[in-house]
């Protein structure tokens, strides 16, 4: 392995392109969330995630990611608001998700909730399923991210 994920490209020189990219953004993440990749295996950032790492964190401006089904969508928003948000105070919702369907919050919650191993921020979800005593943790002690629906 080398210092950050890399990608492939068409060609070597598409290749090399690619692993500049995704090496630039990886960069910029918050390195929690840098060794939490590294744990899962990650060997390259998707372009949408590449993309959206500069645009959020080289940025204040709003963003939105469009792509098709299983493009890397979650972690294209998540890994750089993690990041973002890493360092600040906790005891208030920093990050909060809204999500259409229960069976995907609960999905999302789980990956989320890997990539934020090492950066001690915890994460609760929050719809109809949820147990009141889930709820009265979360409402106790808060949390920086948050899927709900």
């Amino acid at each position: 392995m080398g210092d950050a994920p890399t990608g492939s490209g068409s060609g070597p020189a598409g290749a090399e392109t690619l692993a500049a990219a995704s090496a630039s953004a990886f960069a910029l993440l918050h390195p929690g969330v840098q060794k939490q990749l590294w744990r899962m295996g990650w060997k390259a950032l998707r372009p949408l995630q590449v993309k959206a790492i500069h645009a959020i964190l080289g940025s204040e401006a709003h963003v939105i990611l469009s792509a098709a089904t299983a493009a890397g969508k979650t972690e294209a928003a998540f890994l750089p608001i993690l990041s973002r948000i890493a360092d600040e105070p906790t005891g208030a919702v920093g990050a909060l998700y809204v999500g259409p369907l229960r069976a995907l919050i609960n999905d999302q919650f789980r990956r989320i909730e890997e990539l934020c191993a090492y950066l001690d921020m915890p994460v609760y979800r929050w719809h109809g399923d949820v147990s009141g005593l889930r709820r009265n943790r979360w409402n106790r002690s808060s949390s920086t991210a948050q899927p709900t629906s």
